[in-house]
């Protein structure tokens, strides 16, 4: 039988596994192996260059209701199935992330206000200047950016206001030509 404090236990921990794979998976597969134009991760890159150009929004997530990524975390989901036998709550707590996961990445990409006030660490990754986005792999939520050293906040700094400042003067100026 258990007890409330190991359920806590288990999905806390079975959080942390998930944020700390998600860290891993983004930073590694996705931005290091995904650099390889012959790489199977190479879409990756092409998100990036879809959510730079439409200013954080994504139009394959308006277009498809799966996604590349749907497939891969499924993978994953199965890929760590066996651990259902040793812990049935470890294993739906996985599940219930991967979830959560393809939920707040869609939602990021397809409603940017939710996007800058709920995930500020993925806007800093998609929206910010090269460190931010040589940085920032977490998405659902930033704790193994803190423990590896990897979150570089931009939205609401002041470089990022000053930033703001410099773009609107450059419309401004664009539009007087």
């Amino acid at each position: 039988m258990i007890t409330t404090l190991s359920a806590l236990a288990l999905i806390s921990i079975g959080l942390i596994y998930c944020n700390g794979l998600e860290w891993v998976i983004h930073k590694k597969l996705l931005h290091e192996w995904g650099k390889a134009k012959n790489s199977k991760f190479r879409f990756h890159w092409e998100h990036h260059n879809l959510t730079k150009k439409h200013n954080g929004i994504d139009p394959d997530y308006e277009t498809h209701s799966i996604t590349r990524e749907s497939y891969f975390v499924l993978l994953l989901v199965l890929l760590h199935s066996p651990i259902f036998l040793i812990s049935p709550l470890f294993y739906l707590t996985m599940v219930a992330h991967g979830a959560y996961y393809l939920y707040v990445h869609r939602k990021f990409h397809m409603d940017l206000h939710w996007a800058k006030v709920s995930t500020p660490w993925h806007w800093d990754h998609h929206m910010g200047p090269r460190e931010c986005v040589e940085a920032n792999w977490c998405v659902t939520f930033p704790l193994f950016d803190y423990i590896m050293g990897t979150r570089k906040p931009y939205y609401n700094t002041n470089r990022y206001f000053m930033d703001m400042a410099k773009k609107s003067v450059r419309a401004i100026n664009e539009k007087d030509n």
